[in-house]
């Protein structure tokens, strides 16, 4: 075990094993998280994917009823980080700023970075944001305290591209990508944060994976490049898999299933079931990296250079506004309670 202190906050590595690209037994993993100064308070690809041994959750086992002893709303619905600013905004989908959150550094040292990539809002409100490259770190913001805490497992990372990098939350569960990374980063699959019981594995571990995201319908979907692999966000089992006819950063599905991805060549695209291109709309601000859908239908995306684009799923038209420099990760606020009552539903 590898503690690393600093003045106002330590992170604890937990060992996964052998580091030869092998699921972890996920009851002999512990993942530790540890607290940061509290900020102030705000104003207002394929089917036959690893999967962990029987000691994972039931399936059936899921519990509708609510479990968050705290909770924080969000007036804006629409949450931005900026890869380079070390902060995330809280917009309305109009493009009026809310409010300003600032990610504290995660301590690591040796990283090439702090940079912010994707995140995340789950049914309490808790914001879960990838941060960091080759000692990646999944940032968590407690709704009570505000303080943030920070978990990884050994040999955590992605790939030093500035649209990589992408978590997603079902449940009590928060997903991280783990890509093929030099040294001690060379494991690879989706890390598992049980945030109730501390339990952490790494699973799908022949996938190299770019993006990870909850489904409007309850299923768990992982991003690599032109491949989603769909898996059980509770027993990890794996779904299926969709070759997508073009090269995709970031994926969002509705609760119908319907896949949409942002690409980097500047458009978004629905796919059909065998993964051809049904439809797409270029925004025409030039290489998206990151998109989120939402119950309503509206889809955001974000950019490489901070532009954030408001569409729906009819990929109509779209409108956009410029939330700062840097490439922009998106996220809506109510989206995991939607997923939330499609993983519920009997």
């Amino acid at each position: 075990m590898i503690r690393v202190t600093m003045v106002s906050l330590a992170l604890t590595v937990v060992g996964c094993g052998s580091g030869d690209g092998a699921p972890v037994d996920a009851t002999t993993v512990d993942a530790v998280s540890v607290d940061a100064a509290a900020p102030d308070a705000p104003d207002a690809s394929d089917a036959d994917a690893a999967s962990p041994d029987a000691s994972t959750p039931d399936a059936g086992a899921v519990d509708a009823t609510p479990r968050c002893a705290d909770t924080v709303t969000y007036t804006g619905r629409l949450l931005v980080s900026l890869r380079d600013s070390g902060d995330i905004v809280e917009y309305t989908v109009a493009g009026t700023p809310v409010q300003t959150i600032a990610v504290p550094a995660d301590g690591v040292a040796g990283d090439v970075d702090d940079n912010l990539r994707d995140l995340v809002v789950d049914e309490c409100g808790v914001i879960s944001a990838y941060q960091g490259t080759f000692q990646a770190v999944v940032a968590r913001r407690d709704p009570g305290t505000l303080a943030w805490s920070y978990e990884t497992m050994e040999g955590m990372s992605t790939a030093n591209n500035i649209t990589y990098g992408g978590v997603a939350a079902a449940g009590p569960y928060v997903f991280a990508t783990d890509m093929d990374t030099a040294g001690v980063g060379a494991p690879q699959g989706v890390v598992r944060f049980d945030t109730g019981d501390g339990e952490v594995v790494r699973f799908a571990t022949d996938l190299d994976p770019i993006d990870v995201t909850l489904g409007l319908d309850g299923v768990l979907y992982v991003l690599t490049d032109a491949v989603v692999a769909s898996f059980d966000p509770d027993t990890l089992a794996p779904l299926g898999t969709v070759e997508s006819a073009v090269s995709l950063r970031g994926v969002a599905v509705t609760a119908a299933g319907e896949i949409f991805g942002a690409s980097f060549d500047g458009n978004i695209y629905r796919l059909d079931a065998a993964g051809e291109v049904a439809d797409q709309l270029d925004p025409g601000v030039g290489s998206l990296g990151d998109i989120d859908v939402a119950a309503d239908g509206t889809i955001a995306a974000g950019a490489r250079f901070g532009d954030v684009v408001l569409t729906t799923v009819a990929l109509a038209d779209s409108t956009s506004f410029d939330a700062g420099t840097g490439a922009a990760f998106v996220a809506f606020t109510d989206a995991a309670a939607s997923a939330g009552t499609a993983r519920a539903r009997p």
